[in-house]
């Protein structure tokens, strides 16, 4: 079989750009990514028919659905990145490299800073966008973007709001992208 090593990173339709592979396809024999790999989108889908090695500098990111298919082992040692990943992590992933699933993404802490003003905030990662909405009504799940969204910084990020004397009820969520 073919071996891949990024950057770049050999793939049967050559859609590695600028050191980023991105796209979809299959690769039959071992990846090894010592930059990134972006699949993005629902119809990104992956098949890796050999074990993926991602290095201490590598940046694996599945995003919008996209769907990775290991055969071999998967060795982490670099950030795996599966936020909002079409599908469940590989089996056999081992390695000291974080890992991040749709559980990474805390629970927002809400804060009043006055009667008419609180502060939304969670820890974000490199990568990512967050957008605070907000609804009154959870059965008509009317929800509405709250300001601009913010690009994730592997830190803590706040967002505030301002809330109106009619505001009695106000429920609150962060969607992440991509």
């Amino acid at each position: 079989g073919a071996r891949g090593r990024c950057c770049c990173v050999w793939d049967p339709t050559n859609a590695c750009a600028g050191g980023t592979l991105t796209g979809g396809g299959v690769i039959n024999g071992a990846l090894i990514n010592e930059g990134a790999f972006l699949a993005d989108g629902a119809g990104s889908a992956w098949t890796i028919n050999g074990t993926v090695t991602n290095s201490a500098a590598g940046v694996i990111r599945f995003t919008r659905g996209a769907t990775l298919a290991a055969s071999g082992a998967v060795a982490n040692a670099g950030t795996l990145d599966f936020i909002t990943a079409g599908s469940a992590l590989p089996a056999g992933l081992t390695g000291s490299g974080p890992v991040l699933t749709s559980a990474s993404v805390a629970s927002p802490g809400i804060v009043p800073l006055s009667a008419s003003e609180l502060q939304v905030s969670l820890s974000s990662h490199v990568g990512h966008f967050y957008q605070l909405q907000r609804c009154t009504n959870l059965a008509l799940a009317d929800w509405q973007d709250v300001g601009a969204p913010q690009a994730g910084t592997g830190g803590v990020l706040s967002f505030l709001q301002s809330l109106a004397a009619s505001d009695t009820r106000v429920f609150y969520r962060v969607v992440v992208s991509p």
